[in-house]
């Protein structure tokens, strides 16, 4: 008998690519790293440390912990109260 379920949602009943794909720009901004949504497109689906980490050091820079964390603040920002149920 099964206890319990695991179930990705993302990507199948929501898109959220975009959403975080803006964020991360906006994140990885704050440290001065400037990028576009195409330079997100090789880490979809890996991960979010290398989707974070993988694009900053394809800059140039080394990947901190705290860029990840800015990620997650930029994208509850975005996504706002109103995406809420």
């Amino acid at each position: 008998m099964y206890k319990a379920i695991l179930f990705d949602m993302d990507g199948v009943l929501i898109d959220s690519e975009g959403v975080m794909a803006q964020s991360t720009i906006q994140a990885l901004a704050t440290f001065g790293i400037r990028t576009t949504e195409e330079d997100y497109y090789p880490f979809i689906g890996k991960g979010e440390n290398l989707y974070v980490g993988g694009v900053a050091r394809n800059h140039g820079f080394v990947y901190v912990p705290e860029m990840k964390a800015c990620t997650h603040e930029k994208y509850g920002e975005n996504i706002g109260p109103q995406h809420c149920i």
